[in-house]
């Protein structure tokens, strides 16, 4: 655990392979994230005629295609120990890149979402009485 507070062990060129409790994670994690763009791809396609919600839909499935590509790419040069490539720190940065675009996903949902509905609500309100 004293490990994670070195600078070695996260800039290491020659980092140690995934444990496997690890590797089924971070796997499991990454193929979520592909789900998720497909998911959001059919959703997109088939289903919404609200262009709130579609917005939604496409922000979610450009998040779930690129964690889920970047991240099996990253899991990959991981996994076959590619020197500088595999390094852990291009993984951690990338899963906190990934955290704070969930998190503007997460603000559009609360906040910028509701909003929109109620400006489209009184715009229509406005709009109902002009010919």
């Amino acid at each position: 655990m004293n490990q994670i507070f070195q600078v070695s062990f996260w800039f290491d060129a020659f980092p140690l392979p995934f444990t496997t409790t690890a590797f089924w994670i971070l796997l499991c994690l990454f193929l979520a994230g592909l789900a998720l763009g497909f998911v959001g791809l059919f959703f997109q396609t088939k289903f919404l005629t609200d262009k709130l919600v579609k917005k939604l839909w496409l922000k979610l499935t450009s998040f779930g295609f690129s964690f889920g590509l970047a991240g099996l790419v990253l899991f990959f040069l991981k996994y076959q120990r590619i020197p500088y490539l595999g390094m852990r720190l291009w993984l951690i940065l990338w899963l906190l890149a990934c955290v704070i675009w969930f998190g503007f996903i997460v603000k559009y949902i609360i906040i910028d979402l509701p909003k929109a509905r109620e400006e489209k609500k009184q715009k229509e309100q406005l709009l109902k009485y002009i010919p």
